[in-house]
């Protein structure tokens, strides 16, 4: 029986199912290539406490994360100076010790050391990832982070700052991990969180999930998940990447003890999921509209959040092809249906554009590139590119 991840309340239902998926970021040098693994990715809403989940990984751990291949320097942090700088705000001890849980290359590390920061431990289960750190820093523990690691591997009430990035939505056992942070962060550190913050796809029709992601937070989920461990926000902010990041700063400082949260998400998680249907059918007439007015219709960005968007709109039969900046990808072909990767100057020249990047680059991708206005439009939130069908949305959810 599935139960909650977070409140373990039997008190759930099925929000998406997707059937006969593919692991996306595992592209095929041919097309006749036999996907690596194909299953049904399929969500949760916890009718108690809010939280929706997938009840396990998609595929077996080691499919997922024996190597990252899509590493942090790939893609621009515009606002991973911000959590350095905010970290110096808050942390007492003026050269703290900082475990960063999850450092995949040590991109982050080298903005810590680059701020002065010196004592730096982590932790890094990906393989390729962790290779990439090592020469960064040395302290670099291979492992996936848990409860058993931290009492074999990692110093009890250690750290003055533990930083986890983009790391909360993999994990299965999310109290066994609260668990160990609570026996390495010293009694008056910092616990700095980084999530994508779900919240912004309720609001913006966002149905990009990634088959990567068990757990799908907002902040109130995400304050549920900690109180229960001890730990409470004393800080948060939001910031634009990969969709939107939620950064929050914690402690283990005594709070007042909660009965119960709000679930201030309740009706428009309810709405997003009902609307789904609908969504999906009105973005496929959409796509039908441009196929019959360009020679071709590209997606532009071959990632994780494009490629599992057309999947489950199930849209990749109008795609003629997907186009990509990165050497690694062009020339390959897509997991599931085997669409070609293609450079830029393959592209027809009328074609139409679906910006499958991250809205960050957004408008450099369309100044490099000379795109013509009125043959692009962005398919990612948030975004002010994004299709007029989409934006009258918002005001639907």
């Amino acid at each position: 029986m599935t139960s909650c991840r977070i409140c373990n309340s039997n008190n759930i239902q099925s929000a998406f199912k997707f059937s006969n998926h593919p692991i996306v970021h595992h592209l095929k040098k041919d097309p006749s290539d036999i996907d690596s693994y194909v299953g049904n990715f399929e969500l949760y809403e916890c009718l108690s406490c809010g939280f929706l989940f997938a009840s396990d990984y998609f595929a077996p751990a080691v499919d997922l994360y024996e190597n990252y291949i899509t590493l942090s320097s790939m893609k621009p942090q515009i606002h991973a100076q911000r959590v350095v700088e905010t970290i110096r705000f808050f942390s007492d001890n003026p050269n703290p010790r900082i475990l960063e849980i999850g450092c995949n290359d040590g991109s982050f590390i080298k903005l810590l050391h680059a701020a002065g920061f010196e004592r730096i431990d982590a932790v890094e289960p990906a393989k390729d990832a962790f290779h990439q750190a090592l020469a960064v820093t040395h302290n670099v523990v291979n492992g996936f982070f848990s409860l058993e690691l931290a009492e074999k591997q990692l110093d009890s009430s250690a750290y003055d700052v533990v930083v986890t990035r983009q790391v909360l939505e993999h994990i299965s056992d999310l109290h066994n991990f609260l668990e160990g942070l609570k026996l390495i962060i010293k009694p008056d550190g910092v616990l700095v969180i980084e999530i994508p913050d779900h919240a912004m796809n309720y609001h913006f029709s966002d149905y990009s999930f990634w088959e990567e992601h068990i757990n799908y937070f907002t902040l109130n989920t995400l304050r549920q998940l900690l109180a229960s461990h001890g730990f409470s926000i004393f800080y948060y902010e939001s910031a634009i990447f990969s969709g939107q990041a939620l950064t929050a700063y914690c402690n283990l400082k005594p709070v007042v003890p909660i009965s119960g949260f709000m679930d201030y998400d309740t009706d428009l998680r309810h709405r997003y999921i009902k609307y789904f249907p609908h969504f999906q059918s009105t973005f496929r007439s959409f796509l039908q509209d441009l196929q019959r007015d360009h020679d071709s219709v590209y997606v532009y960005g071959a990632g994780c959040r494009s490629l599992c968007l057309i999947d489950f709109l199930e849209c990749n039969d109008i795609i003629s092809a997907y186009i990509d900046d990165s050497p690694s990808k062009v020339n390959k072909y897509t997991a599931g249906l085997s669409k070609p990767i293609l450079g830029f100057n393959e592209c027809n020249p009328d074609a139409f554009y679906l910006l499958g990047v991250n809205a960050e680059v957004e408008a450099r991708l369309i100044s490099n590139k000379k795109l013509n206005s009125g043959y692009y439009c962005s398919i990612l939130p948030p975004s002010n590119r994004l299709p007029l069908f989409w934006r009258q949305t918002f005001c639907n959810l």
